[in-house]
């Protein structure tokens, strides 16, 4: 997957934009499968956001042009 750190996408739900920090993720805990995420931060609040990768690429967010 094209890593799309720093570009900007639109949560289609809730219309909030956010900055994509880092892909490609990986959490230290037991049991974990392997899963990748998406560290990101809300661009107005800066609160930082965790989500898995497949999720964040699912459709809900949309990627901005020129970000």
């Amino acid at each position: 997957m094209e890593n799309k750190t720093g570009k900007c996408f639109k949560h289609l739900k809730s219309g909030g934009l956010y900055k994509i920090l880092a892909m490609n993720a990986h959490l230290e805990k037991e049991g974990l499968n392997g899963d990748l995420y998406v560290i990101y931060s809300n661009v107005d609040d800066g609160l930082i956001w965790v989500r898995e990768q497949k999720q964040f690429f699912d459709g809900r967010f949309e990627e901005q042009p020129d970000s």
